[in-house]
């Protein structure tokens, strides 16, 4: 055999041997198409669309840590508490053919030095269209800017609604289940709504409330104006007699249901002070009619962007309660806060 026969035979051995181990290589699968997540900015910032849906999403809340504090001037019964509070909303929108349909789920945690963790459904509502049904708040929730003013109720209640917007007008009128939170004294039905129009740096809200149970009106009015390097606040209202809308509330103690005709106009001025820094001083005077009751209330907030999503802010608040019977009495409270919000 001449070398080359025994070239030509080796390579033919080594085809065969090649083709053998060839047949038995292991073959990388295609890989599997992928479904990026999309922004959906058809709802404002932070929607993206539900993967192999039409059904935007958004997911946002905030942690948020305390040292809230309440010192009396006439006792001895000076208080700082530790707070704690973790707060998760989650919203869905989606166009239809009746509109955008809305939801609303939110809820928070929130533990003190003092008690227990409690848990609190805050919001559970759908909307179509303009229409809504669900656990929400009533427009008395709204207030001015800062931490002084309370002429408004801040509870939720079952409420049946329809919003309204049509550019620089728009409202929201419905009617008020309020045996479903029951600390207020009611049990029955209620009609409120409000209507708001904006003129350039003005913006006026008249607010108005029926409460069924009692047969009593509130009504409010708030002004917002930007005014140099911030914006000015004021607002006023009146209740004929008890009402679900406005608990009539000394600062944190709440007063009887009975509490009756009342009055109270409010003021706040939210300042900028540097593109971190802001100030909102406030004032509220309030007149108890039939409780025979003068509350003066004046403090300020002061909030500190420390970085994007953190703020540092401080609450102080000066409450005088007097009496025409007697038992005057004064007081501080505030908070300090650290907040995260997502």
């Amino acid at each position: 055999m001449n070398i080359k026969s025994l070239l030509l035979g080796s390579a033919a051995a080594l085809a065969v041997v090649s083709g053998a181990h060839a047949a038995d290589a292991i073959v990388a699968a295609e890989p599997e198409p992928m479904e990026y997540v999309k922004v959906c900015d058809a709802f404002g910032a932070g929607y993206f669309y539900i993967p192999g849906t039409e059904t935007c999403l958004k997911i946002g809340g905030y942690v948020r840590l305390e040292e809230q504090f309440t010192f009396w001037d006439d006792a001895d019964i000076n208080d700082v508490d530790g707070y704690a509070r973790g707060y998760v909303k989650v919203l869905t929108a989606a166009d239809t053919e009746m509109g955008v349909l809305k939801t609303n789920i939110s809820f928070y945690g929130a533990a003190t030095n003092t008690g227990p963790s409690s848990f609190t459904l805050d919001r559970a509502y759908i909307e179509l269209g303009g229409f809504g049904m669900g656990y929400t708040t009533n427009p008395f929730d709204d207030g001015i800017a800062g931490e002084t003013d309370n002429l408004g109720n801040d509870t939720v209640n079952f409420r049946t609604y329809y919003n309204f917007n049509a550019g620089s007008f728009a409202g929201n009128i419905g009617v008020d289940q309020f045996d479903t939170i029951g600390d207020n004294g009611q049990d029955g039905w209620g009609i409120s709504g409000k209507a708001g129009a904006t003129f350039g740096a003005v913006t006026a809200t008249l607010y108005g409330g029926y409460d069924f149970n009692t047969d009593e009106v509130a009504i409010e009015a708030m002004l917002a104006a930007a005014i140099g390097p911030g914006t000015l606040n004021v607002a006023g209202a009146y209740q004929s007699g008890s009402t679900a809308y406005w608990l009539g509330t000394f600062a944190n103690a709440d007063v009887p249901a009975a509490a009756g005709e009342a009055w109270g106009i409010a003021a706040s001025y939210e300042a900028k002070i540097t593109d971190k820094l802001s100030l909102t001083p406030g004032v509220q005077y309030t007149k108890y009619t039939d409780l025979d009751a003068d509350v003066w209330d004046a403090g300020a907030l002061l909030a500190y962007t420390v970085t994007d999503g953190l703020t540092a802010s401080l609450s102080v608040q000066y409450h005088d309660w007097s009496f025409d019977n007697g038992g005057d009495t004064n007081f501080v409270d505030g908070w300090f806060r650290l907040q995260r919000d997502f």
